[in-house]
């Protein structure tokens, strides 16, 4: 049989069940699609919807129809590839989904982003001469109301909030010392300013002087002193700075609402403060010059961000000035979960206590490590820089401007960085002792780029908006429901006029299309009234 030109389709749906591409998809099924038609025929009862579905193999053998595809199915995106994660996150991850009554691409990227932020600038990958990637991950996860994000947070900080509140414990007495000194250093130099503001002679001048000097340099070098944090959420630029100034350059934001990165990028200002979040993704050196006080510098600034944001909150943060121009947006790693509305269980099996103590355990153990001197270092095996480079070149021609990922091309161009990342922080999760990336750790990471790719492609593209793609499933069970054979847009205006423009139904009707759903007559008008062909296979497989 003749294939149908299924080429123009939208790259981002050259995707089918496991990598197959959507051309073949109306193929592979249509001989399944057919011998379901013909036992629908033969099973009729009575002649006439014999004949009627007759009628509709015919028509699709002389049309030469490839079989519809269902756009809720195709718009399922991939779950989280949770296997690739060490086996004491992963086990965590999919056992929290079930007691939380959530998809799995929640607890994973959770537990995987808090485990990268406690071992921030404690860990760097090598992976080429003179390239060294920090471990800092920027993920946001989209997710409507009701979908379990708050509770899931809740769950998996436990043992960061934990961890936070025994250190401080812990370096309660030294901090009060060091607090007592600084006071007392303060004071000291207070009473010897004045003292040199009083005095005349050249020599006295000289010698104190030089003990407000010694002074002085004492209590820069004590800095902020301040209790221990690991975490922050709702908190401005410049308190950022501060925190991150005062914990050794490292902090992460876990947070189960958009308004801490809000806060963070400067939401109450006319030009958004993003520099801190561009230089703390790769561990660039940050300055913050302020005119009220002491300037902050952070040599090597580490910050990693997870927060969960509704589908209106994204594009919010998205339309910010500057989130896409200067990059800030292509830093960040998309998910969109699916919804579980409508399939919860109402008795879910609570996560086992061994699997919490276990997640438990491996958090604080890595959250407690003292972050100090020069980070461990890690090198890629052999067999690790081999995938990695395929992985690279499989997705470079993706990057030309008629290629499949050309629409994200910035965001895509990262995610040489990001899969190293990937690969170090599941090597140290699997192997906290590690000193080299194993060929496991690469294709995990990999497979988890991969991911990535497919659900930013949704979120970033100039692909169809949610709202066009529930429209055309309206207007297909319209269709379907009425048994339509052909179609105008004036037609479908007039039934859906209380929800849509025409313009707005053509888009509806051509993403129909996409989906072998709907056929352009050739001979339409395309200015005054576009008339659309029905696939008569549509129309036997939903038989009302």
């Amino acid at each position: 049989m003749k294939k149908a030109d299924l080429t123009g389709l939208d790259p981002r749906y050259h995707q089918f069940f496991e990598g197959m591409a959507i051309e073949q998809q109306g193929f592979v099924n249509l001989s399944d699609v057919l011998e379901t038609i013909h036992n629908r025929m033969d099973n009729a009862e009575g002649k006439k919807l014999q004949k009627w579905y007759q009628g509709k193999l015919v028509q699709q053998a002389l049309e030469d129809w490839a079989a519809p595809i269902s756009i809720q199915e195709q718009e399922n995106l991939p779950s989280f590839p949770v296997n690739a994660l060490p086996k004491w996150m992963s086990e965590w991850a999919s056992h929290a989904a079930e007691a939380y009554q959530v998809q799995v691409d929640l607890p994973a990227i959770i537990a995987l982003g808090l485990y990268a932020g406690s071992i921030a600038r404690r860990v760097r990958v090598n992976p080429a001469p003179g390239w060294f990637e920090e471990v800092n991950l920027y993920q946001m996860i989209v997710s409507p109301p009701g979908e379990g994000k708050s509770p899931v947070f809740s769950e998996a900080k436990i043992p960061l909030a934990k961890t936070e509140e025994a250190l401080a414990e812990f370096m309660r007495p030294e901090i009060a010392k060091k607090i007592a000194e600084k006071v007392s250093t303060e004071e000291q130099l207070k009473h010897q300013e004045k003292a040199l503001a009083r005095e005349t002679d050249p020599n006295q001048r000289a010698i104190i002087l030089s003990e407000c000097a010694k002074m002085r340099t004492s209590l820069y070098e004590m800095g902020q002193i301040s209790e221990t944090r690991l975490y922050c959420d709702d908190t401005t630029p410049e308190r950022l700075v501060t925190l991150m100034a005062a914990n050794n350059g490292r902090m992460i934001m876990p947070s189960s609402e958009s308004d801490g990165l809000l806060t963070a990028i400067g939401r109450y200002g006319d030009s958004p403060n993003l520099g801190v979040l561009l230089k703390a993704w790769s561990g660039e050196e940050c300055r913050v010059d302020r005119a009220t006080s002491e300037s902050t510098i952070i040599k090597k600034p580490s910050l990693n961000i997870l927060i969960t944001v509704q589908p209106q909150a994204a594009e919010d943060l998205l339309n910010i000035h500057g989130f896409k121009g200067r990059g800030l947006a292509d830093r960040f790693l998309y998910s969109i979960p699916r919804l579980m509305s409508g399939k919860r269980n109402s008795r879910p099996k609570p996560i086992p206590e061994s699997v919490r103590k276990q997640y438990e355990g491996y958090m604080a153990a890595s959250w407690s490590m003292i972050d100090e001197g020069e980070p461990q270092t890690l090198s890629l095996s052999e067999d690790a820089s081999i995938a990695w480079h395929k992985f690279i070149d499989w997705m470079e021609p993706k990057l030309s401007p008629d290629g499949e990922l050309s629409p994200i091309s910035g965001w895509a161009n990262k995610l040489k960085s990001y899969s190293v990342r990937f690969a170090g922080i599941i090597s140290m999760a699997s192997q906290p002792e590690a000193k080299i990336v194993r060929k496991k750790d690469m294709e995990a990471a990999i497979e988890i780029c991969k991911y990535y790719i497919s659900h930013t492609y949704k979120l970033l593209s100039q692909e169809p908006k949610e709202d066009l793609i529930q429209l055309a499933m309206k207007i297909s069970s319209w269709i379907k429901r009425y048994r339509h054979t052909q179609v105008s847009t004036k037609q479908v205006t007039k039934a859906f006029s209380h929800v849509a423009n025409e313009i707005e139904i053509d888009k509806g009707l051509e993403i129909l299309e996409k989906y072998n759903q709907v056929r352009l007559d050739p001979q339409t008008d395309q200015y005054l009234n576009k008339h659309w062909t029905v696939n008569p296979l549509l129309l036997a497989l939903y038989w009302y």
